[in-house]
């Protein structure tokens, strides 16, 4: 009976610490691929990387390589002890707290993506992990 006791105290502990990302709180991301989906091929992601951050029903991203300082707002969806989703008019990112893992796509919606003609060569996906700030 003690150890079921022990394993209980253990279990509750660790879901006490969970990795939930807090209003304000920002974060790190080394892109691993990068995918151009309407033209079907890879494109070299080597240090490649990009900020974010959450700030209420606000998640910002910034791409941070090579001296770029674009900034994009987008739509927190869901946000929760597991996962962050947020999604815009023309982009959807989601992070995953536990693995660090984010995907972001870009040019989807009425940036770039037809029904009648498929995708129109707009299409990017991003692919990395992240670190807290």
């Amino acid at each position: 009976m003690k150890t079921y006791s022990l394993l209980g105290l253990v279990a509750t502990l660790l879901l006490a610490c969970n990795v939930y990302a807090a209003d304000g709180d920002s974060f790190t991301c080394t892109i691993g691929s990068i995918y151009r989906s309407g033209a079907g091929m890879s494109v070299d992601a080597k240090g490649e990387t990009l900020d974010f951050s959450v700030n209420g029903e606000n998640l910002a991203i910034q791409n941070t390589s090579g001296g770029k300082t674009q900034t994009y707002n987008l739509n927190v969806q869901t946000h929760n002890n597991f996962a962050v989703l947020a999604k815009n008019e023309g982009m959807i990112f989601s992070y995953r707290f536990g693995s660090g893992a984010f995907e972001w796509s870009t040019g989807i919606g009425q940036s770039g993506f037809s029904k009648d003609a498929g995708h129109t060569g707009q299409q990017m996906r991003f692919a990395g992990t992240c670190t807290a700030k």
